[in-house]
């Protein structure tokens, strides 16, 4: 009942003009059709030719029935066919907008003579009109309008709304479709009717015809059947690509990263990179160096090219992996970062390092395997294995086999890592060599 109120109030019942309207001429429906095939026939090519023969075969079919006009129905989806190839061969407005009318004339045939006694008769008497519909685009999606929608004859019934898209030559999307309502008169009009809206991410996987669409809004009864439609071109123009980043000097040399963002972060600018550096390198302490180098850059985001200068100015390949380690997480470009694992000189740690660049790429990647190398009371080990339980299993096995590791381990170092001389058992120590595993990707 409150939809019924609803509608009541919008409705406005049709004029007594109105409803004494004259029946539109069939013979309008052929001769706006000639005009239209001539005008394809004059805009050539790819125009003239399907779109223009197909116009003409439909108007000699529709000139055959001028005394008996009858399936309206299938016109109307002939023109709708139509309309959809000329969009698509690039026929101008001319073309289209003739094809449009044609169906609006032929959609008031339908409309104006209609009969109850006749409803059930054939589909040649539609029950519902719809004014022009309205196409209006945003930056975000494009917005179908009805200005009114006209019921005559199913008052009590139930109704409501259906809408569809396509790209010129491509197939309809799926049916979206408002709720139902109950007509409150005969005849019933709606203005302002219904406003429908596809967001323009949808309409770029429809597209096939280069941003030409067409949009239709149809009427249905309780029982899905089609009781009148209309239909709207518009087209949309691809969203504007980003603005591609040029190659700038930042303070380490020209490169992309300086005029990229990341997570909304933009590179240190040129100078107070510089600047920073200078105090670094100021300092003759290589242990304070590093501690200096975090506290310069601390709230800094970097480009590749400015660590990989910053990692130069570290004493060794322990103090350069705690700096990138600190600082992956902040570089602009990670995906350049990868070539400047050649600043260390141990290759675990190099490995290691291209391990931070990858979880930067790619945060969900499974390492292919796992390797860690050092010394066991000065005897050298390398293990590598598809899981950390594996390494673990391989450095248990190897000690209990070595009879120079039996027993404590007096010293441990390992590549890249920490040296450990505080008398370790086998777990304790193959703990240390697991947890110092390098995953490699």
């Amino acid at each position: 009942m409150n939809s019924v109120r609803k509608l009541c109030s919008l409705a406005i019942v049709l004029s007594a003009s109105l409803a004494a309207a004259q029946p539109v001429r069939f013979d309008d429906v052929v001769d706006q059709l000639d005009r239209v095939s001539i005008r394809a026939r004059r805009a050539g090519g790819t125009c003239r030719s399907p779109v223009s023969e197909r116009i003409v075969e439909l108007a000699d079919r529709l000139d055959e029935q001028r005394v008996r006009p009858r399936g309206l129905s299938r016109v109307m989806d002939d023109l709708s066919d139509l309309h959809a190839l000329a969009s698509y061969q690039g026929c101008p407005d001319a073309v289209l907008d003739g094809i449009l009318v044609t169906m609006d004339l032929v959609s008031d045939t339908r409309a104006t003579n209609y009969s109850p006694e006749r409803r059930n008769d054939d589909d040649d008497f539609a029950v519902a009109k719809l004014s022009a519909l309205q196409a209006s685009l945003d930056d975000q999606s494009v917005k179908i309008s009805v200005p009114s929608l006209t019921l005559r004859g199913i008052k009590g019934q139930a109704f409501n709304l259906v809408f569809r898209v396509r790209s010129a030559d491509g197939p309809w999307s799926e049916l979206e479709r408002t709720q139902k309502w109950s007509v409150p008169a005969d005849p019933f009009v709606w203005q302002n009717a219904w406003t429908f809206t596809v967001l323009r991410s949808k309409l770029t996987t429809l597209d096939t015809a280069r941003g030409r669409f067409i949009a239709r809004v149809s009427v249905a009864d309780d029982k899905g059947r089609e009781l009148g439609y209309r239909e709207v071109r518009f087209a949309i123009t691809s969203a504007p690509q980003p603005t591609q980043p040029v190659a700038v000097d930042c303070g380490a040399g020209p490169e992309l990263g300086c005029s990229m963002t990341r997570n909304g972060l933009v590179a240190i600018d040129r100078q107070t990179f510089q600047t920073s550096l200078a105090i670094v390198t100021a300092e003759k302490n290589d242990k304070k160096r590093l501690k200096l180098a975090l506290t310069a850059f601390a709230t800094s985001a970097l480009t590749a090219a400015q660590l990989a200068v910053l990692l130069d100015q570290l004493p060794d390949d322990k103090a350069r992996f705690d700096a990138a380690s600190a600082f992956m997480n902040r570089v602009i470009n990670p995906a350049d970062a990868v070539a400047y694992g050649t600043r260390f000189k141990s290759l675990d740690v190099r490995a290691k390092y291209a391990s931070l660049v990858q979880l930067q790429l790619n945060p969900n990647a499974q390492p292919r395997s796992w390797r860690v190398k050092g010394e066991m009371d000065r005897r050298a080990f390398t293990f590598e294995a598809k899981t950390q339980d594996e390494i673990r299993g391989k450095c248990k096995a190897w000690k209990e086999g070595d009879i120079s590791t039996q027993g404590f381990i007096m010293r441990l170092a390992i590549d890249g890592g920490r040296v450990r001389s505080d008398m370790l058992n086998t777990a304790e120590a193959c703990d240390a060599v697991t947890a110092a595993a390098t995953p490699l990707y």
